[in-house]
């Protein structure tokens, strides 16, 4: 399918402002966070070790959309894959949230796999690029 043997890349948390972070403070400390604007869903993304953030930023954004149906916290666990191209394969397009691997935070290729595909958890499949291709690492906070 093209994952490797399970490897968890990140955890996503949708929350609805950056201010929110706070509430997070005791988890990621000091640790060094990165910002960046994903135009392909409308939101911003800031890492801080294995946890993303995502921050709507408008209303027409998908996470804010997310967040007035659900709430914020947990929107989903990324898993690493080789190629998302390949690991699509193992989907029928009706466990995909979408059939096309759009443009994710850090030249990161992603798709989404319906909640309903693993027992009501939103599955991001997650492509990095090659080491010589990550140019962008984003805006440090």
């Amino acid at each position: 399918m093209g994952v490797r043997r399970l490897e968890i890349h990140h955890i996503g948390i949708a929350v609805s402002s950056e201010s929110r972070l706070q509430v997070f403070s005791r988890l990621i400390g000091n640790e060094r966070c990165y910002k960046h604007y994903v135009p392909a869903f409308d939101c911003y993304c800031i890492f801080s070790g294995p946890l993303e953030f995502i921050i709507p930023a408008s209303t027409d954004s998908v996470v804010y959309h997310s967040i007035r149906k659900r709430g914020e916290g947990l929107h989903h666990i990324a898993v690493r894959v080789d190629d998302v191209a390949t690991a699509l394969k193992a989907y029928t397009a009706e466990e995909l949230v979408d059939t096309t691997p759009k443009p994710g935070a850090g030249s990161m290729t992603v798709v989404f796999v319906r909640p309903r595909t693993y027992a009501g958890v939103l599955v991001e499949l997650v492509e990095e690029p090659d080491s010589a291709a990550r140019l962008d690492p984003g805006t440090a906070l």
